[in-house]
């Protein structure tokens, strides 16, 4: 957490995830459009999770210093990635706004942050990432014709 704890797995999960709701629920109004952000940081397959645990803490540190946050990280998904919550306002009740310019100087600031902990990453958008194709339509058209014309 923000605060240094480690939640760790086990039976104490339960318990201290009342903990922190019980320390948080006063900061969350429920007339406020949002309480806390989700946010979720990933990298390649094959990326050290310790290494990315520490880069994500690091960052969050840096970036949000005053706000309560909590990380997760799930390996059985298969590929390194941490959620984050981010409560929306901080300690002196100032609000967070993550806006779409933001949201990439993040990506771009958590990329040098994740090099510093010795992860190969770059910053990349979303949309950049959703409309690459490893190979080009007339490509694949190539290779589906090759199978039945050598």
């Amino acid at each position: 957490t923000s605060a240094g704890d480690p939640v760790e797995r086990g039976s104490s999960v339960k318990e201290k995830a009342d903990s922190i709701w019980r320390d948080w629920s006063s900061h969350i109004r429920t007339v406020e459009p949002r309480n806390a952000f989700h946010v979720i940081f990933s990298a390649r397959a094959g990326t050290d999770p310790e290494a990315m645990k520490r880069a994500v803490r690091d960052f969050l540190s840096e970036q949000v210093a005053g706000h309560r946050w909590i990380t997760a990280h799930h390996p059985e998904t298969g590929h390194v990635h941490v959620h984050v919550m981010i409560s929306a306002r901080d300690d002196l009740g100032k609000a967070l706004r993550l806006t779409k310019p933001e949201l990439y100087e993040w990506r771009e600031r958590f990329a040098a942050k994740a090099r510093e902990h010795g992860i190969a990453m770059v910053a990349t958008r979303r949309a950049d990432v959703a409309a690459t194709r490893p190979y080009s339509q007339s490509q694949a058209g190539a290779y589906e014709r090759s199978k039945s014309d050598p």
